[in-house]
């Protein structure tokens, strides 16, 4: 069949059929595999309830994050911490 196709349509035609074959191989693959089921897992599974926090007066949070010295406090205990951290890592 291919004496009588020019000699210019020939690498088309083969290449034609690689492609063909190609897919048909790789359709193939995709139909043996038997699909795996799907799992779910919602970031909010392990969040605690609402009502497990119990709300407290936005005056009173205030009064006692100033009698424990503010944001800088907290910030100083942040560094603190980050620093133990690195020295026990760097040891």
């Amino acid at each position: 069949m291919f004496l009588y196709i020019k000699q210019g349509i020939r690498p088309a035609a083969l290449l034609a059929l690689l492609v063909w074959f190609g897919f048909a191989a790789m359709h193939a693959a995709v139909a043996q595999d038997s699909p795996q089921p799907l799992s779910y897992s919602s970031a909010f599974d392990n969040y605690p309830d609402a009502s497990e926090v119990q709300p407290i007066d936005w005056k009173a949070a205030n009064v006692v994050v100033e009698q424990r010295g503010g944001w800088r406090a907290y910030a100083a205990e942040a560094a603190e911490a980050a620093k133990r951290a690195s020295q026990g890592g760097a040891q």
